[in-house]
């Protein structure tokens, strides 16, 4: 009964359109994908069944589902996420670059929030450092020095995303990319300038109920989180955005995931901050 209110849901917002009556597969992937989001139920891996599904394409769905949730949120865009800022994630789903998503306000918690585990699909901890934007970017920026003037704090961050497919045997990183590279929730610890301390040098320790589950290195994220954030920002404005001002960036974990269970959780990130929450 529920799948059948939410189909009828997402049907009303005007999903079928004449263009894509003309690609019936990928429609229906489309809504695959939105309707996982509604229900929390997984779907089977696009790229077996979708081998037009590049690069390219996958950012174009990514963007009409953005632009789904955005109507059935009444929400807005708040900033984006960097995922695959490792060799073994890249490896893993067959890419040689990062990919971003897009992050909605409504993903967005702060410390001491209280997360509950059945609202979400197959939720893994993803261990970040963050970046909040003091001006707007339209145009490339040239290096790492030059970002520097656009950006006023970094802050500890905790991902909480959502694997949707129902096997990872197959997908790709187009895959990924479709479905907005996974986003669910993140957590946003206290802001603090980015003079407080090197963010190329942070080691962060994840506890789960007192215990050390996961450990790990900023320089895990590109060598460099500023080389991820410089990413972010080119590849953004190259697509035809804007990077406006007040909008945070998170950009690739420093740890390997770990599945996200019901306990308490604090992430040390060194001089940068922590992260508190809990699981229920």
């Amino acid at each position: 009964m529920k799948k059948v209110l939410a189909l009828a849901l997402i049907l009303s917002m005007g999903i079928i359109s004449t263009a894509m009556a003309r690609q019936p597969l990928l429609n229906t992937i489309q809504q695959e994908i939105l309707i996982s989001r509604t229900l929390h139920t997984p779907i089977p891996p696009i790229s077996p069944r979708y081998t037009k599904l590049t690069i390219p394409v996958a950012y174009d769905i990514q963007k009409w589902l953005v632009g789904k949730l955005l109507k059935l949120h009444h929400a807005h865009i708040v900033g984006f996420k960097v995922a695959f800022t490792s060799p073994p994630s890249q490896k893993k789903f067959r890419t040689n670059s990062p990919a971003y998503g897009i992050l909605l306000n409504y993903m967005e918690l702060h410390n001491n929030t209280v997360i509950d585990h059945s609202k979400i699909l197959k939720p893994f901890i993803e261990v970040e450092v963050g970046f909040r934007f003091s001006r707007t970017i339209s145009k490339p920026i040239k290096g790492v020095k030059e970002l520097k003037k656009y950006v006023d704090a970094a802050f500890p961050a905790i991902e909480i995303s959502s694997i949707r497919f129902s096997t990872l045997k197959g997908i790709t990183a187009a895959d990924v990319i479709a479905d907005d590279v996974g986003t669910a929730y993140f957590i946003v610890g206290k802001m603090a300038k980015i003079s407080l301390t090197n963010l190329n040098l942070i080691t962060s320790v994840l506890y789960h109920n007192g215990k050390v589950v996961r450990t790990g290195k900023s320089k895990a994220i590109l060598g460099s989180p500023w080389k991820s954030l410089l990413w972010l920002v080119n590849t953004v404005v190259k697509s035809g955005r804007k990077i406006k001002k007040g909008y945070l960036v998170i950009t690739g974990t420093m740890t390997k995931l770990y599945p996200l269970k019901p306990g308490k959780y604090l992430a040390v990130h060194g001089k940068l901050g922590y992260v508190r929450f809990s699981v229920k």
